[in-house]
């Protein structure tokens, strides 16, 4: 796995969890707490890795009992930026939140000038965060200060257009990890044939959240352990190869294929973090 995704991901952990215990973790891998961030329900994580010259602005992801971060999540009606596009309007009011704070921290701080590389991350609720983020600095003139996004579980996050412009920016310095049949990476939902002909037989079907596309390359996880196999860009029918090996695989274990696919601790398996 590549060591700054893999330092991502660190951090990314860390975002869930307080500043003490966010600091023990990264101490474990080399990294240290620079920012612990918090408006609302929004929480963010900033780690420094010293060695590499590398900063992780780290979004976290839904906190299952967490009722704000479902709301968030529920939200899933699409606004439009102007410039840009449409928008997720739950993630874009989240990442909203911390964008003057966090601005505002980083123009503050010596070292946001000092040669770091920065890297936007997030799993989960937190990967489209990151996305939404990583927008907000390039409209307002930041984009030379950061250097890409990687994200883990991210769900869809943007319409037609607004994925074009983020990919003008980003598209080449975003890493999208998709853990075998993660179903949150699957929602909300884009334009398919599928959804075409739904579209023809279900009333109202216009209020659905439908339209949505991903960004960046895409790495995917494939469901064979360690060491792992990380495929970018696979097409489709190494996809659906895989995805049947994966529900194959879960036959027998407790819980849904796909969620237990989206969760941080199979992640952390599947791409043999700990290795």
């Amino acid at each position: 796995m590549n060591p700054t995704h893999r330092r991502a991901f660190i951090a990314s952990i860390a975002s869930y969890e307080d500043e003490e215990a966010a600091s023990a973790i990264l101490e474990l891998h080399d990294m240290k707490l620079a920012l612990s961030l918090s408006v609302g329900s929004v929480q963010c994580t900033v780690a420094i890795h010293s060695k590499s010259n590398e900063r992780f602005i780290a979004f976290r992801g839904t906190e299952p009992k967490e009722v704000k971060d479902w709301l968030v999540n529920l939200r899933a009606d699409l606004i439009s930026i102007r410039g840009i596009g449409n928008v997720h309007s739950g993630f874009y009011g989240a990442a909203d939140q911390l964008f003057i704070p966090l601005v505002e921290y980083l123009n503050g701080n010596p070292s946001f000038d000092s040669g770091l590389a920065t890297i936007v991350t997030g799993h989960s609720q937190g990967g489209a965060l990151a996305s939404c983020f990583m927008i907000m600095l390039a409209s307002n003139g930041y984009n030379d200060q950061v250097d890409g996004s990687v994200t883990f579980g991210s769900p869809r996050t943007f319409g037609k257009d607004a994925a074009k412009w983020y990919d003008r920016f980003w598209g080449d310095t975003t890493a999208r990890y998709v853990n075998n049949n993660d179903i949150v990476t699957r929602v909300p939902f884009g334009k398919s044939i599928i959804s075409k002909v739904l579209e023809k037989i279900i009333p109202f079907y216009w209020l659905l959240p439908v339209g949505y596309k991903h960004v960046g390359k895409m790495f995917y996880v494939k469901a064979n352990g360690c060491p792992p196999t990380i495929v970018v860009n696979p097409d489709r029918w190494t996809l659906f190869k895989d995805r049947i090996r994966g529900r194959w695989l879960d036959l027998g274990h407790a819980g849904t294929d796909g969620f237990n696919d989206h969760s941080m601790n199979t992640y952390y398996d599947a791409m043999c973090v700990g290795e």
